[in-house]
């Protein structure tokens, strides 16, 4: 994830900021401190994690120097949300059975989600304006101030609730608001005009995988023997971090290559490999009967969401067209 965020901020910062691109030499740098953390795992294990830190650290040092010279002060928060990536990578992990146990996987998971829920929701209501303008449609507003207003406040206070103090009656209430909230805001970006485009219906199921996660956490938080909070975990991570990470990349692929809205039955085949591995991991949390099978092949379709992914996009990154 510190990867995909690197290359879809880097690329969007300077249309956010109108500030100049980062310089070659400086992102070589940036790609040499990836790829060092990525190798070090290979004899440093765990302690690696560090390294990915500092890796998520200078991104953010970098988004922060931008963002304050061009005074857009609303990307703060990407700023703030990778400032806690950063920590989360560079905390060390309680032992189990200790109070603080999990709290490093919980800061790191809400800083992607956090990242997510404002990257898909800037780009997926873009998109799909774009989208039907291209088809000469009209597509109206796709977002309400309020619907705004309500899905950032419950979604913040609904994943500090479950940093601080999971599993309690507080938190699968926030969650339950959130969910909701996510689900209005959803709602407004009119999903069943972009059927016909999956690139773009992917950004909003990925969103919609977001809304589920947090119902999912509360229902788990109630009725723990009906649905553990793994489920809303994998939900979360394979469904709106997974999904998310696809069709971004896929938007800025064909972006650069003003390609924005070609159609692809590789990209296609992708993205449904995508969803059907959280789908299956979905299913794998939900009985005992079938979980092996149900975890390799959930596994499988993650594989083949990414390697169908390379192949749609192989000449473009390849650099042959």
């Amino acid at each position: 994830m510190p990867a995909v965020l690197a290359g879809f901020i880097l690329t969007a910062l300077p249309r956010w900021t109108g500030r100049p691109t980062l310089s070659p030499p400086a992102l070589a740098g940036l790609a040499a401190l990836w790829l060092a953390a990525r190798f070090s795992h290979a004899w440093l294990g765990d302690r690696a994690a560090v390294l990915s830190g500092v890796f998520i650290l200078v991104l953010a040092v970098i988004v922060a120097e931008q963002v304050m010279a061009a005074g857009k002060t609303r990307d703060i928060k990407v700023v703030l949300l990778l400032f806690l990536l950063a920590a989360a990578a560079m905390l060390p992990e309680a032992a189990p059975g200790a109070p603080a146990f999990g709290f490093r996987l919980r800061l790191g998971l809400i800083s992607l989600l956090g990242l997510v829920l404002i990257m898909a929701g800037r780009i997926a209501p873009a998109l799909t304006v774009a989208y039907l303008e291209a088809r000469g449609q009209v597509a109206g507003r796709l977002k309400a101030e309020w619907s705004e207003m309500a899905a950032g406040i419950t979604a913040s206070a609904a994943l500090g609730a479950w940093l601080i103090a999971p599993m309690t009656a507080a938190t699968a209430t926030l969650c339950a608001a959130a969910g909701c909230a996510q689900l209005a805001r959803l709602a407004r970006w009119q999903t069943w005009r972009v059927l016909t485009c999956p690139a773009i219906l992917a950004l909003h199921l990925a969103y919609g995988w977001a809304a589920l996660g947090f119902g999912l956490l509360a229902i788990g938080t109630v009725r723990p023997e009906l649905m553990g909070e793994a489920a809303a975990i994998h939900v979360w991570t394979i469904g709106a971090i997974g999904g998310a990470s696809l069709a971004i990349m896929a938007s800025m692929i064909r972006r650069q290559t003003r390609k924005p809205f070609a159609s692809s039955t590789m990209l296609t085949i992708a993205l449904a490999w995508g969803a059907a591995a959280a789908v299956t991991r979905l299913l794998a949390e939900c009985g005992e009967a079938h979980r092996p099978l149900l975890l390799l092949l959930a596994a499988g379709c993650w594989i083949a969401a990414f390697a169908f992914f390379l192949i749609a996009f192989r000449d473009e990154l390849l650099g042959r067209r």
